[in-house]
């Protein structure tokens, strides 16, 4: 049973939290509070569970706290644009494969730069400077075809050697990602499962749970495109989700 102490814990935050974000969010956006140094800095815990080993595809439960997903919402909501497709003559268009809103968040934001550090660490001691943060938001009749993450290079010469893509806020079903190259069989695994893939589908398939992440690998040991790497984003038949990609870039010559 919980002492008082914890107790009195536990009705503190659960009646304090609520009322002072709105509060500390508006001192933050006007520069008078320092979101790094504040009490809710900490990562907090998540759980990792390997879906596929080789090569690595990795489920991360609760990778993102509540907190930060409010906030990461509220940053993106005015940057959204409409999301463009990119050729592989590294032009981009607007095109019906992929039918949502996009926005590349700032790394000098001290909560965009957490997520960054996180996803660095969590590979082995990456710098937190070789990730990317983008928000996507799928509305009703939202999705993007199947496709690979790897595009020509940007204007730094960088390729997206691996993906963590993070759902901050979904309402809606069977809208997760897919991935048709990876066979799927849940029969004889845990029901646990369930909660988070698609245990009814052939092929690999998440749902789509607030907090929670995909981590998979584009690029081989010598810098070509995985086949496994292959996802898309299911149609929004019904509600809406929106979504974080985390991309950890490298230099097309450090696999030469």
């Amino acid at each position: 049973m919980l002492g008082k102490q914890s107790m009195l814990n536990v009705v503190l935050t659960a009646v304090l939290v609520p009322f002072l974000y709105p509060h500390c969010l508006r001192l933050y956006n006007h520069g008078a509070l320092d979101l790094d140094h504040w009490w809710w800095r900490k990562n907090g815990s998540y759980t990792v569970r390997m879906v596929m080993a080789v090569p690595p595809v990795i489920h991360l439960e609760n990778f993102v706290t509540p907190l930060e997903r409010q906030y990461l919402l509220r940053l993106a909501e005015p940057l959204f644009e409409r999301s463009y497709v990119m050729l592989d003559n590294g032009s981009a268009l607007l095109d019906n494969a992929r039918i949502s809103s996009s926005a590349y968040l700032p790394l000098g934001d001290p909560i965009v730069r957490r997520i960054a550090q996180r996803a660095a660490e969590f590979q082995g001691y990456m710098d937190a400077d070789r990730v990317d943060v983008q928000a996507t938001a799928y509305a009703e009749g939202g999705h993007f075809k199947p496709h690979y993450d790897t595009s020509p290079d940007d204007a730094n010469g960088r390729q997206r050697k691996s993906t963590i893509f993070v759902i901050l806020d979904a309402k809606c079903e069977k809208c997760g990602t897919i991935f048709p190259n990876i066979k799927a069989d849940w029969s004889g695994f845990s029901k646990e499962w369930c909660k988070h893939l698609e245990c009814d589908e052939s092929v690999l398939a998440t749902r789509a749970v607030p907090g929670s992440a995909l981590f998979w690998e584009n690029l081989d040991s010598a810098g070509n495109v995985l086949d496994t790497s292959l996802h898309g984003g299911r149609p929004v038949i019904s509600g809406h989700k929106v979504g974080l990609n985390v991309w950890t870039m490298v230099h097309r010559d450090e696999y030469a």
